[in-house]
């Protein structure tokens, strides 16, 4: 039995938090093509897959090139396993967003067209879209419905934060670009994402070459996250998940310029702060542009996050991102494909597409069972722990005495 004296001029509430277990250092070794898991190739023919989209009716979409190098779109026909290009889509697009059934945007490199038709017809309707198209979901307070992407400068072949549109992709609006917050040099957006849970919910972030910058009025002004770096830390991607108590988080992948490899990071307050970054090595193939990360949900329950590097290696975490290992790699072609997305689809399976650079033509590949998710943990029986508050209330002092099943560093708040 231990006994802790404790000082208070007011009445006390106390809860008793158990030390947990110190973050594991994730280490790896190489690790060939395909390794942990069992995989499958979606469809034919077999193309160069980029993005991935999942339409409102939940059919799969994907960019890419064909065997003889010609721009498409292709939509996934489960029941006959085959990919459609699908011709009413314009062919240069690489980034494909549904804001319903009727209404779609497509944007490449600099232009987003717009059809409220289905993909019958399209209009120009931005030239400044740079690296990404994101929609914010329609019920959110202060982002809802928006769509998001890189508002860009071609004249200096630089890209300046978000541009946002509120007419369901009618007509885009560039974010304040506030040199006294950012510094002078250029922000390039690479990844933007609506927060939307928890107190931060509607909360636009920003993700690009500086870091993370935050809004908090729709992508009409930032401000830099303590991620927010010149030329180090770059965001690859930003995903919604939860902590070891079930908590809204925040996860972040990024590459740092000083070192070879990527690191992830977490924000328990919607971005705002972010962890010390943590090294996911991958070792032998050197570092790539992309890389994902997928939430084995859904949120509410103990789930695990998965990271997937740019040349296949599957990262997982089981603790709210406290420590990482090695678990697997996807299909790669070691003669220059790598990952470019990835998606948990309702079955629990892990989707990936795997574009090539020089060597053959890849497409899409899922797992053929479900990626296992973590258990919930177990709550401690009632004897292990047992909390006395006397005298309670108090105005001097109370004494708090505990008692637990093993010795080890507690923590009384």
């Amino acid at each position: 039995m231990r006994l802790l004296p404790l000082f208070f001029l007011v009445p006390v509430a106390l809860a008793v938090l158990l030390g947990g277990a110190a973050s594991a250092q994730p280490t790896s070794g190489g690790l060939p093509p395909g390794e942990g898991f069992d995989w499958e190739r979606l469809g034919t023919p077999a193309f160069d897959a980029n993005f991935l989209t999942v339409a409102p009716d939940g059919s799969l979409w994907s960019s890419g090139a064909s065997v003889d190098y010609e721009d498409a779109i292709y939509v996934f026909d489960e029941a006959t396993d085959a990919w459609r290009d699908t011709t009413s889509i314009p062919n240069d697009a690489d980034n494909l967003a549904f804001l319903g059934p009727d209404t779609l945007l497509v944007r490449y490199i600099s232009r987003v067209r717009r059809s409220t038709d289905g993909g019958s017809t399209w209009e120009l309707i931005y030239t400044g879209g740079d690296d990404l198209l994101h929609v914010a979901p329609f019920d959110l307070p202060r982002s809802g419905g928006r769509v998001f992407t890189g508002a860009s400068d071609r004249e200096n072949r630089v890209t300046e934060g978000l541009a946002y549109s509120a007419d369901r992709g009618g007509s885009f609006i560039e974010g304040i670009y506030d040199p006294d917050l950012f510094g002078t040099d250029d922000i390039r957006a690479g990844v933007a994402l609506a927060v939307t849970r928890g107190p931060e919910a509607g909360r636009v972030l920003m993700g690009g070459m500086h870091g993370v910058a935050y809004s908090d009025d729709g992508g009409e002004s930032y401000r830099p996250s303590n991620l927010w770096t010149l030329y180090r830390y770059r965001s690859r991607e930003i995903m919604e998940g939860e902590g070891p108590d079930g908590q809204p988080r925040l996860f972040a992948l990024l590459t740092d310029a000083t070192q070879p490899y990527f690191h992830v990071t977490h924000s328990d307050d919607g971005g705002a702060t972010w962890g010390r970054p943590m090294p996911l090595p991958e070792p032998q193939d050197g570092i790539g542009s992309t890389g994902e990360l997928v939430w084995l949900g859904p949120m509410g329950q103990p789930r695990s996050t998965l990271a997937i590097l740019p040349r296949g290696h599957i990262y997982r975490t089981d603790d709210g991102g406290d420590s990482w290992s090695l678990k697997g790699r996807a299909p790669f072609d070691s003669s220059a494909v790598y990952v470019d997305e990835a998606y948990v689809d309702d079955a629990g399976r892990l989707v990936v597409s795997t574009p090539h650079v020089a060597g053959p033509v890849h497409g899409v590949f899922r797992t053929v069972e479900p990626v296992p998710v973590a258990s919930a943990p177990m709550p401690p029986a009632a004897p292990d722990l047992s909390l006395a508050v006397e005298p309670n209330p108090a105005t001097r002092q109370t004494a708090v005495r505990w008692r637990q099943a093993s010795a080890g560093a507690a923590r009384v708040s």
